[in-house]
Formats: C-alpha cells, structure tokens, sequence
C-alpha cells in the first residue's frame, strides 16, 4: 500500500493538468454554446477567442494550489494521524509528499517536509545513519534552489561530517 501511495504522489504532473483545465474550459463554453443553439461559424470563433483569453492565464499555477489543497494537504494530515507510531514509514511517506510538492513548485512547503524527516530521521536512526544523511543532503539541495546558500552549505558540512565520521576518510563517498 505505501509503494503505491509513493507512486500516485510521485506521478502528479501539474503542467500537464494545468493544460487539461485550459482545454476543459474551452471545450465546456463551447458545449454549452452548442447547447443555446450556436452555428459551427460561432463555435470556431469562439474556440479561437477562448484560446485567445486564456494564453496569458496561468493555469499551472491553479492546477498547483488545485493538487494542494485536495490532495497533499489532506495526505499530510493522514499520514501524521495514521502513521505516529511508525515515524520511519511517516519520514518515507511525508518525503514523497515533500517530492510532490516540489515538482508542482511548491518548493518552501517541500523544504519544511524535508525539514521534518531529518528531524524524523535524526530522532530514529540517529545523526549518521545513511537514510538520516540522505535527508540532510536533501534539505541542503532543496535550500539551495531557493537561495538559502548559507542554510544549505551548513547542511552539506554536518553531511559530510557525519559520512566522513560513519565511514572513514578513504571512502569513496566521502
């Protein structure tokens, strides 16, 4: 159940709703043109006129705050009720709903997700385990996209510390 839910997170494609959203509406004022009795000479014209006033709407962005507020809000609030007393299954699933985010541009709300599964992964595993570094280079990566360059350089040396630490200078991912 959990690898599916990752993979329904995971394959949320906002662009791609945001274009279906502008042809619904285009296509849903031309039926309903259709409906009052509108002649094929208006419903080109009009589909042509729609497509004119929607160019400059950004409809990803609607599509985004859509996938928000109907899906990873509500999958937030399940994930934090249903899976409290098995925070390792919580870090996993609130990182998928963090990578969710990211790839519709919600990028502030993934960094506060990737905050919390370090903090997660610190209190279970502890500071060096591999999954705990992997958060913390996660939360470097994504600070840095949103030009928190002191935030994430402090991240990546507390990683590289602690592989450096786990794993011996001589090691290859050090």
């Amino acid at each position: 159940m959990i690898a599916f839910q990752e993979r329904q997170l995971g394959s949320i494609d906002a662009e791609a709703m945001g274009i279906r959203i502008r042809n619904s509406l285009i296509d849903e004022g031309l039926h309903q043109l259709e409906l009052g009795g509108a002649d094929a000479n208006t419903l080109a014209a009009e589909r042509g006129s729609s497509k004119t006033r929607l160019r400059g709407a950004n409809l990803t962005t609607i599509a985004a705050a859509a996938l928000d507020q109907a899906i990873f809000t509500p999958t937030l609030a399940t994930i934090d009720e249903q899976f409290a007393d098995q925070p390792i299954v919580q870090a996993r699933l609130i990182e998928r709903v963090a990578r969710g985010l990211e790839s519709i541009g919600r990028e502030a709300a993934a960094i506060e997700l990737d905050a919390k599964v370090l903090a997660i992964r610190e209190r279970e595993l502890g500071p060096d385990a591999e999954a705990t570094l992997e958060a913390r280079v996660q939360c470097a990566k994504m600070r840095a996209t949103k030009e928190q360059t002191p935030e994430a350089f402090a991240e990546l040396q507390r990683a590289h510390d602690a592989a450096l630490e786990r794993l011996g200078a001589d090691h290859r991912d050090v």
